[in-house]
């Protein structure tokens, strides 16, 4: 006699997926505010950005934080919407003497402490903060035990989204080379260059000796100060040999930056502005000679924070992608916008996975 089949379905089913904005923030770039010192910024290979920073081993531990007014770094956020936060620090501690930090939000919370056995490498210390009302924030880093040495942070929101509002903005100048007066500049390639990609004025063009003849061959950066603050403007360059470009900010006259053939890829110490006054501004780089290769903007303030102003649609914010069980974000980059007509966007899909066995007895 012949059994009736038997049908088994088993389902398996992945987490529900959910998603989270993340800000990150280069602690080495809050070195210019007053509250910094006693720490140091020292060179890191397996760093973020190649940089460290760290309290020197003769300035001893500080034991009582709660009154301290330096040694600290204070990185600057905003939430849009009430949040859980998320913060972790990137760090590395030599041994069990050199082996902690601590940290709070905002002035009314008390300082948490982390600290960690040595790991031999590089690892991630923080801690949730649940409830972060919508607004500016400040995110207090101080350091507590010497050498500690501490890289960047990331916050990362359930809510809304999260916006690093600090004190450098860099610029990738090739991302500017849709607007109608970058030509004729054009976009070159070299493996130094950050993200692999430059802007030169080509041989086969003409030098612009005049800077008020025209509009042509030049970009513009339009930014935002959150307060009157000093600012520092750096250009990373290479000039394979002679050369030089105009740059000014807003109404100023076209300045000119010469330099004779540099060791590869270096940053120009362009100009400090001192009392730049809080709101809008516009920064322009104009070609002058050919071949000199220009790759990035900064802009370093010594208060408030500083963030580029778009004209399309807002860059949007790095994605996280974490299964609601889970407390570890698993990272998901949504290229910026201007990026995405050529690499394409991305598609984020949550899948239900289903097996079906069969099995028939007889």
């Amino acid at each position: 006699m012949t059994k009736p089949a038997l049908l088994t379905l088993y389902l398996f089913a992945t987490p529900i997926l959910a998603a989270y904005t993340r800000a990150i923030a280069e602690l080495e770039h809050y070195s210019l505010r007053p509250e910094f010192g006693p720490f140091v910024v020292r060179d890191a290979d397996e760093a973020s950005g190649g940089k460290v920073v760290v309290l020197p081993d003769e300035v001893g531990v500080w034991w009582d934080w709660s009154v301290l007014t330096n040694r600290q770094v204070r990185v600057l956020f905003t939430t849009t919407k009430k949040t859980l936060v998320h913060v972790k620090v990137r760090a590395f501690f030599p041994d069990h003497h050199r082996d902690s930090f601590v940290y709070r939000i905002d002035d009314g919370e008390t300082f948490l402490q982390d600290w960690s056995w040595p790991t031999g490498s590089w690892e991630l210390y923080g801690r949730s903060f649940p409830q972060v009302e919508p607004g500016d924030h400040q995110l207090f880093i101080i350091a507590r035990e010497v050498e500690s040495q501490l890289d960047k942070v990331d916050l990362i929101v359930r809510e809304g989204e999260v916006f690093h509002t600090g004190p450098v903005l860099i610029v990738e100048l090739e991302s500017l080379s849709s607007q109608s007066s970058f030509s004729p500049f054009v976009t070159g390639t070299h493996v130094n260059a950050t993200d692999g990609e430059y802007i030169v004025l080509p041989s086969s063009a003409t030098a612009q000796l005049d800077p008020a003849s025209g509009t042509s061959g030049q970009v513009e950066i339009a930014f935002t100060l959150t307060t009157t603050t000093d600012v520092n403007l750096a250009v990373r360059a290479s000039f394979p040999a002679a050369a030089s470009f105009y740059y000014k900010l807003d109404g100023e006259a076209f300045q000119t930056v010469a330099s004779g053939e540099t060791a590869g890829w270096v940053s120009l110490s362009v100009r400090n502005y001192t009392a730049v006054a809080a709101g809008g501004h516009m920064l322009v780089i104009k070609a002058r000679e050919t071949g000199a290769q220009l790759d990035s903007v900064s802009l370093l303030t010594t208060a408030g924070g500083v963030y580029l102003v778009r004209e399309e649609t807002p860059q949007p914010p790095v994605v996280e992608v974490v299964p609601e069980e889970s407390a570890t974000p698993v990272p998901f980059v949504v290229p910026a916008p201007e990026r995405a007509s050529r690499h394409g966007m991305s598609l984020i899909c949550s899948l239900t996975l289903a097996a079906l066995c069969v099995s028939a007895a007889f």
